[in-house]
């Protein structure tokens, strides 16, 4: 029982699991952790393998998913998959995308109650790609797709990576969200090293107070431990601001996030360490064990998910 105390404590609140679909992405951002995963293999989750997962992990609370990649939309089986978690009536659906295929699975999307769309945009400069990737399409583009979302009354919230120079980029995507009204979220890239020990660092402090300064934005405090600051326009427009978490090894925070499988259908309990990983599709009789095990080392540093490691090995 201690399994799942710490897994009611820990990880994926209220029951939102972060599922790649696929390793693979139509972009190249320099930034990407890609879920812990490698490029060099196609990986696609199969429906039947999501429907096993799906099944297992509501055995203990799953109430949503949040569908990754990669780009989430370059799995063959993306609509089944969809369509399917719509059936189970679950309380969140998000999907995670670069905003590049978004056309192509319109009608998909307008079936889908409760759906909510996140693009990763890094510049809203019309005759630039729209993230920090040298492939790609302009942000011209993926605006006519986010123009097509909300024209159908679909759910859109921007997410944007600060990464050392892009500050006035970063601003220029804020202009646009906040003359389109759109929720959006300012990430911190992660450096996965141990530059302070503060809860956030000077520079994105920084940051955030001249993002504030300039569009007069109203701080409203810190969202809750995992997630960040958030402000808000006049006009209503949220902008939330998520901290880095690995360079701190704030990692119970982290873990207060998201609960990662990647699209080969393991666990990710700390994806700076990606070698570590915890399988659910090999051997299908243990998995329920397998995800208990990686309940268990959620909110672990890396050298403790070793420990651990080491430990169910001699077991």
């Amino acid at each position: 029982m201690k399994f799942i105390h710490k897994y009611n404590y820990l990880s994926i609140p209220g029951g939102v699991v972060r599922l790649s679909l696929t390793n693979q992405c139509n972009m190249d951002c320099f930034y990407c952790h890609n879920e812990g995963q490698n490029k060099t293999n196609n990986q696609y989750l199969s429906f039947q393998d999501f429907k096993f997962i799906t099944q297992l992990t509501k055995k203990f609370g799953l109430i949503g998913f949040s569908l990754t990649g990669g780009e989430p939309l370059l799995n063959p089986d993306f609509s089944k998959i969809l369509l399917y978690i719509n059936k189970l009536c679950l309380k969140k659906i998000d999907v995670c995308t670069n905003g590049v295929l978004i056309e192509k699975f319109l009608k998909v999307f307008s079936q889908i109650k409760g759906l909510d769309i996140t693009i990763g945009l890094d510049r809203a400069d019309p005759n630039k790609i729209s993230k920090q990737s040298s492939d790609g399409v302009s942000f011209k583009q993926i605006d006519r797709n986010i123009q097509f979302l909300k024209k159908a009354k679909i759910e859109v919230s921007i997410n944007s990576v600060l990464s050392k120079n892009n500050l006035k980029e970063i601003e220029q995507v804020i202009e646009y969200a906040r003359d389109n009204q759109i929720k959006m979220r300012v990430i911190e890239e992660d450096t996965f090293m141990s530059l302070t020990k503060k809860l956030i660092t000077d520079r994105f402090r920084d940051s955030i107070q001249k993002i504030i300064n300039k569009y007069k934005l109203t701080l409203l405090g810190y969202s809750h431990p995992g997630k960040g600051y958030f402000a808000k326009h006049s006009n209503g427009t949220k902008i939330y601001f998520y901290n880095a978490k690995c360079h701190n090894q704030d990692c119970l925070n982290c873990v207060r996030c998201h609960l990662r499988i990647n699209a080969k259908g393991e666990v990710i309990p700390c994806y700076a360490n990606p070698s570590l990983t915890i399988p659910l599709l090999e051997n299908k009789v243990e998995a329920e064990n397998n995800f208990l095990k990686s309940l268990s080392m959620l909110g672990l540093s890396h050298k403790k998910i070793n420990q651990q490691f080491i430990l169910n090995k001699s077991l």
